[in-house]
């Protein structure tokens, strides 16, 4: 049994899902994602990690009386 065409045009968009906002799902338990708020907590997690390895990554000065650098 199928819905006739002149039904399904009465229809409107939103009831169809026309223009409808995505919505994402968790593979395991099918409830959905709040996928902004996941980013938000990705992004704010990669820019504590950023700032705490350009720290570390920036090295340390080597002073020519430590490193036997000879100096003019």
């Amino acid at each position: 049994m199928s819905i006739p065409v002149h039904v399904v045009l009465q229809i409107g968009d939103d009831r169809l899902g026309k223009n409808a906002e995505t919505v994402f799902r968790d593979k395991k338990t099918g409830k959905k994602r709040d996928v902004q708020s996941e980013k938000q907590a990705d992004d704010a997690k990669q820019a504590e990690w950023k700032q705490k390895y350009d720290k570390w990554g920036a090295g340390y000065v080597c002073m020519p009386w430590l490193c036997n650098i000879a100096t003019t």
